[in-house]
């Protein structure tokens, strides 16, 4: 036979006076560290504990729970809490012990469950367990365990190899092969140098020319494109009077050409 966890931790007299009596949080974690003989608060579990059969009991009030309601609920959250711990349930399996939980106290089967809870309250206990309990148990009360792991390998690390000394090369080749690496490094770096001055150069060009660019006067400037346009357009009429003057003289030769022809 089931049995139900209405008034086992709660009464209807202690949800009574924490409803009439208390008008703020503290007052209502006072009682309910009393009515739910929790140690000091002080201590850290007792303390988490505490707060969230405070949350708990906020959660009724905001989903208007009647005081059946609110202790069957409350209990319900101590059980899975300390089985959960108790025993160190897998999240499925102290899953599993609040549905049975909640069906117990959500289907008229008597003696087996009797419904105290309507399918919109399972909705929000769910809803509210889910983001709350577990949580707050897994990371304040299950015990931390910590795994040392060595790991070896299957073969054998073998040595590198050691060059032969056949392969091996004289004093004077090796020095002449640093000393021909010397030099190309030193070219390099020669180049390289080089290449930064010119480029340093270029930018220093640059900016002598824009500073000088910046630093002649706008009026200036507008004369001496005035003085400019004056000059090519005297040029233009010079030119245009030159080939009108070479196109009458043509004019005069072909003319004196045509008369000596027809004379003779």
């Amino acid at each position: 036979m089931a049995k139900s966890l209405v008034w086992c931790d709660l009464s209807e007299k202690q949800i009574s006076i924490i409803l009439e009596e208390c008008d703020s949080s503290a007052s209502i974690e006072e009682k309910l560290q009393c009515f739910m003989k929790l140690n000091d608060k002080a201590d850290a579990r007792s303390g988490i504990l505490l707060d969230m059969y405070l949350h708990a009991f906020l959660f009724t009030q905001d989903n208007r729970f009647t005081t059946e309601k609110t202790s069957a609920f409350i209990s319900i959250i101590k059980d899975i809490h300390t089985k959960s711990v108790g025993e160190f349930l897998t999240l499925d399996r102290s899953w599993q012990r609040t549905k049975d939980l909640l069906l117990m106290h959500s289907v008229q089967r008597p003696p087996f469950s009797i419904q105290i809870f309507s399918w919109a309250d399972l909705k929000a206990i769910t809803s509210f367990i889910l983001n709350t309990h577990y949580k707050l148990y897994q990371y304040s009360f299950c015990p931390n365990y910590i795994l040392n792991l060595d790991t070896y390998k299957e073969e054998i690390e073998i040595a590198p190899s050691i060059p032969s000394l056949s392969e091996a090369i004289g004093q004077e080749q090796w020095d002449a092969e640093q000393e021909a690496l010397r030099k190309q490094q030193e070219r390099e770096m020669l180049k390289k140098l080089a290449e930064e001055a010119e480029a340093e150069e270029a930018a220093r060009q640059a900016s002598i020319e824009a500073a000088y660019r910046n630093a002649v006067p706008e009026e200036l400037a507008h004369k001496t494109k005035a003085l400019i346009d004056f000059y090519l357009d005297n040029m233009k009429a010079q030119l245009v009077s030159m080939l009108q003057e070479q196109e009458k003289r043509m004019e005069e030769k072909f003319l004196s050409l045509h008369i000596q022809a027809k004379g003779k």
